[in-house]
């Protein structure tokens, strides 16, 4: 991607030191000229005058987003100039916790850059928006990355081929051994810096260690190597979703449906993501597709049947624990699912089967807690079929149950 011939940087008078310490050196030390007004606006006259010209001078919009500046008439004129003539240039960054969503609705179509969470990582996120990689990290922000020369050559590895690294990695993975994993795919891209396969399984290992800033700095290296592998955007969207950042993580997973339509993975991830939105229609497309894709994958239809439950199509729930139940037949959470989804039809019996099968398999606390709720929302609302046998004795095994 192109870097902008010049940044306008909008924000309230309260945010200038964020602005100069935070915002301005880091776009000038990466060759990206910025504009801002160092001075309080007064009046409409001197935002013609001044401001306007900046504008128009910039092929870039940045604004600052706090507390202070969505409530300033002046950014809210600054922002509706650029939607109306910069709409493809727009990056929201986000300073601290506001309303900014209500502030203008077309924001929340942006890719922000977040230093809510952490200065650093909102700087990678604002550089990441133009391709653009940090310039000469502080080493104790590298963590693991800067330390594993030594741990990797201590274990007589000195003599692998990148490739031999790349298989030893993937093995680290899917072990479990994130850290491990990290320190490999480090010598591996010490050795051939282009290394994709390096990049993916360490974004996917930092992803699993919530190193959520690492994770897109290895997303952006992979696309600029390989821009039609659709791994990355599937992780890049895994990152995003983490973050709550459900909009922009379904731009990625959409991304990687176009590249490699046939990955049930991507489909599951999307799924979440709609869920994260409260999007249960376009949610339920995506499990449904992941299905027909991986017809065993558990993971797929005991998601989609909660999410069935909660939609409130308790038959189809049921019928997904079901399937859930014939490919796995020791999954006690699909038991009390489905036992829950009886116990709201008032078919106690069922209800009953199914706690005593889960009771055997062993179940947690947080199983038995939302249990109990679901039997006792059952008996308050229909107390008739409560007082059938069947009910008694469920509650007889509730009040016996033991947790993992």
């Amino acid at each position: 991607m192109q870097l902008p011939t010049c940044v306008f940087i909008s924000h309230s008078s309260h945010d200038r030191e964020f602005v100069e310490q935070e915002i301005i050196g880091l776009l000038q030390s990466h060759s990206i000229r910025t504009w801002y007004s160092k001075d309080d606006i007064a009046t409409a006259s001197q935002w013609n005058n001044s401001i306007l010209l900046g504008l128009r001078k910039c092929d870039w919009f940045l604004v600052v987003l706090s507390s202070q500046s969505i409530t300033s008439n002046w950014v809210l004129a600054e922002v509706n100039w650029a939607f109306e003539h910069r709409e493809n240039a727009v990056v929201p960054v986000l300073k601290e916790e506001c309303d900014w969503k209500n502030f203008h609705l077309l924001l929340s179509n942006c890719q922000h850059s977040d230093f809510r969470i952490d200065y650093d990582f909102g700087k990678r996120q604002l550089l990441g928006t133009w391709g653009v990689a940090p310039k000469n990290p502080d080493p104790e922000q590298l963590g693991s990355k800067r330390r594993v020369g030594k741990d990797i050559d201590e274990e007589g590895d000195d003599s692998k081929t990148v490739a031999d690294l790349i298989q030893w990695a993937w093995v680290k993975l899917k072990e479990g051994d994130f850290v491990s994993c990290i320190k490999i795919c480090d010598k591996a891209l010490g050795l051939d810096s282009g290394c994709l396969e390096a990049l993916i399984i360490r974004s996917e290992a930092h992803i699993k260690l919530n190193n959520l800033p690492d994770a897109l700095i290895d997303c952006n290296a992979a696309e600029r190597i390989a821009p039609d592998d659709a791994r990355t955007y599937q992780n890049r969207g895994r990152v995003y979703h983490k973050l709550n950042q459900f909009n922009d993580a379904i731009d990625e997973f959409t991304k990687a449906i176009r590249l490699d339509s046939i990955d049930a993975t991507t489909f599951w991830h999307r799924g979440h993501s709609h869920l994260g939105m409260n999007n249960f229609q376009a949610a339920n497309a995506d499990f449904a597709r992941a299905i027909v894709l991986d017809p065993g994958d558990v993971t797929a239809i005991y998601d989609r049947g909660k999410l069935l439950s909660r939609a409130g199509n308790l038959v189809a729930a049921i019928s997904a624990y079901t399937d859930v139940i014939h490919l796995d037949p020791d999954n006690s959470s699909a038991f009390i699912d489905r036992g829950i989804s009886y116990a709201k039809l008032n078919r106690l019996h069922e209800t009953l089967a199914d706690f005593k099968r889960a009771k055997r398999l062993g179940v947690t606390e947080t199983e038995y807690s939302r249990a109990f709720v679901t039997v006792r929302e059952a008996r308050s609302k229909s107390l008739k079929a409560f007082d059938a046998a069947a009910g008694k004795e469920l509650l007889r095994l509730m009040s016996s149950w033991q947790f993992k």
